[in-house]
């Protein structure tokens, strides 16, 4: 992998997100208190890392900066992050009594979205990623296409996401004098990175604190999210068998 003080800040987030879901071992904790470890280690992992600052942790009701929100529902967040320009917001679930399911991520994409509102009607200009951090069993790919529609950072420990996917890549053009990877991975790696983990701001455009409305060009329907999460495989299956060959 790159250096990781040569990543911007999305790809470091996404690599201590992965690195951690893959390392986390729950070492005999039960019920709930899985959960709680799951979540304070993480808390532990990031607060190490010097260009982030942990703003909230589970329980703050107003995104770690006393927040409302535009319905008045409270809404609880796991875990809000900023490198001093950007704000990310974590869901953190390990869930092995059951499966993930869309309905976990529609729930926390529209508490983003309830809390983003008041501060686009505060006026207060942000930039805005969503992180849903899991250890569970493996995802079902209609789980991956809804938070590629969103632009949800979905990290589960099994799939590495595009943006190191593409750090890989870029590792390996600077090894061999032969690049082995060729024009259309490099094609695919790039449309997937374009679709996934985005700033919320670019699927929600404020024109003023009392208008904001979802731009449905960057929407993707289910035929795009079924073709980017089946690339998504592909890329990254390509990149371990490449891996594995050049041991």
């Amino acid at each position: 992998m790159v250096k990781l003080h040569e990543m911007n800040s999305d790809e470091l987030i996404l690599y201590h997100a992965m690195s951690y879901a893959r390392s986390f071992r729950s070492d005999g904790t039960a019920g709930s208190e899985i959960g709680r470890k799951f979540e304070q280690g993480f808390y532990d992992r990031i607060t190490k890392e010097p260009r982030f600052r942990l703003l909230s942790k589970s329980r703050d009701l107003g995104m770690g900066h006393e927040l409302s929100t535009t319905s008045g529902i409270r809404h609880e967040t796991d875990a809000v992050l900023t490198d001093d320009s950007n704000l990310y917001v974590c869901e953190l679930k390990h869930y092995f009594e059951s499966q993930i399911n869309k309905e976990m991520l529609l729930v926390f994409n529209h508490k983003v979205i309830d809390f983003y509102l008041e501060l686009i009607r505060q006026g207060r200009d942000v930039r805005l990623k969503r992180l849903f951090l899991t250890r569970s069993r493996r995802l079902d790919n209609f789980i991956r296409e809804f938070a590629m529609s969103w632009g949800i950072g979905l990290v589960d420990g099994e799939l590495w996401p595009p943006y190191l996917l593409r750090s890989w890549m870029l590792e390996y053009a600077s090894k061999f004098e032969e690049n082995p990877i060729g024009r259309e991975w490099w094609t695919m790696t790039e449309d997937l990175c374009r679709n996934s983990f985005r700033d919320l701001s670019d699927i929600m455009v404020p024109y003023s604190p009392m208008q904001v409305t979802i731009d449905a060009n960057k929407l993707l329907g289910p035929y795009e999210c079924r073709r980017l999460v089946e690339n998504h495989h592909k890329l990254f299956n390509f990149l371990e068998e490449l891996n594995r060959c050049h041991r």
